[in-house]
């Protein structure tokens, strides 16, 4: 047990993951390059925090089509679920974390490089959990 939550705080260890857990929290499934814009990052540096987030196990992929799309692992351990409420009360307070969830939104609304149409929605986060 220790073991685990040690690596999966050792992949929280740089602020763009968190901005990264922030919007997959906010939205579900995502795009990298949807990820990419709402940062303002390039897809190589978005990309290589995403496989961190994965290898500790916060995230997994799947590929559809040209698209590898992201989101938060189901079924996430007892302190991952706590860490991931703290995201999400500081994504609602935190002026970063905020404007990089209006970005998004704007991006999505505006047409992201996918239809929101496409995504397959996974449902809300209860307690760091889906539902």
């Amino acid at each position: 047990m220790l073991a685990e939550t040690i690596e999966f705080l050792r992949g929280l260890g740089d602020p763009t993951r968190v901005r990264l857990l922030n919007l997959l929290i906010h939205k579900g499934e995502l795009c990298v390059c949807d990820l990419e814009r709402a940062l303002d990052a390039d897809q190589p540096l978005i990309s290589r925090h995403l496989a961190n987030l994965k290898h500790a196990g916060w995230v997994r992929s799947r590929r559809e089509r040209t698209w590898v799309l992201y989101s938060l692992t189901p079924n996430l351990p007892e302190a991952a679920r706590m860490i991931l409420d703290a995201v999400t009360y500081e994504g609602e307070h935190d002026e970063v974390l905020m404007a990089d969830r209006r970005r998004l939104d704007t991006l999505i609304s505006s047409g992201s490089c996918r239809s929101v149409s496409d995504l397959v929605p996974l449902g809300p986060i209860s307690g760091g959990r889906r539902e």
